[in-house]
């Protein structure tokens, strides 16, 4: 019985490696395929490389511009704003999606965020959410140990990392209430999609989309969206954070 375990152990440790490997290969063929013009092919290539290692801001840059030379300017956007999503200070990144918003007048109106919440956005939701947890266990760890340290210099140190770590838990909480709207966000994947008076593919049609245009999804049923116009079918639509 200890052998089988020990290998089942074994078989368990070496898959993030084997994994990591053909992620790598993957990798590999689509820059080739980029190098050659083969713009569907490198797209092909990164999403394999995506599905073996997960999501990360690097591939999701290189999969855009895949998308991007391939004239898939909608999906190319999706992809740019997940490797921001995960990476906000990129300004290579940012970039770029400006340009493929550019290719399809799906030009942005945002206002410019106020002084106090620009700083909300120096950290990935992933990292407000890292942050906010390292602060409550600071605080957890401060809590015991105020039983254990009795001098002067000792409580004036736990009394600053209690300042601080309540600082950082604010500003994160406050983060994760403000930004929370991202994780409806969605990106019209097609030129004039079409915006219907209700979740049904016979109803009237009220409204167009731009390729490219950012919406806020307020609820789904049935194989369509409600954004604020109507309804829109969930084939021509994607979540910029794909659901688990």
């Amino acid at each position: 019985m200890r052998y089988l375990i020990a290998i089942f152990s074994f078989v368990l440790s070496i898959l993030p490696a084997i994994a990591q490997e053909e992620a790598s290969t993957f990798v590999e063929k689509g820059a080739i395929a980029y190098e050659r013009g083969d713009f569907e092919g490198a797209a092909k290539a990164f999403n394999e490389a995506l599905e073996q290692n997960g999501s990360n801001a690097s591939l999701l840059y290189n999969l855009g511009n895949a998308h991007y030379q391939s004239g898939n300017y909608g999906q190319a956007i999706v992809d740019y704003e997940r490797a921001l999503f995960l990476d906000p200070r990129a300004s290579d990144i940012r970039t770029n999606l400006e340009m493929a918003r550019n290719a399809t007048t799906a030009f942005e109106e945002k206002s410019e965020p106020a002084i106090w919440e620009k700083p909300l956005h120096w950290l990935s939701l992933n990292e407000w959410f890292l942050a906010c947890g390292i602060a409550a266990g600071l605080l957890a760890v401060v809590s015991l140990m105020r039983a254990f340290l009795s001098g002067r210099k000792g409580q004036v140190s736990l009394r600053w990392v209690t300042v601080v770590s309540l600082f950082v838990l604010a500003i994160g909480v406050s983060a994760l209430i403000l930004r929370q709207g991202e994780l409806d966000r969605a990106i019209v994947l097609r030129p004039g999609t079409e915006v219907r008076l209700s979740p049904f593919s016979t109803a009237d049609v009220v409204a167009t989309l731009r390729e490219g245009q950012g919406v806020q999804i307020q609820e789904e049923h049935e194989g369509f969206y409600l954004l604020s116009k109507g309804w829109v079918s969930k084939e021509d639509l994607q979540k910029v954070c794909a659901d688990s």
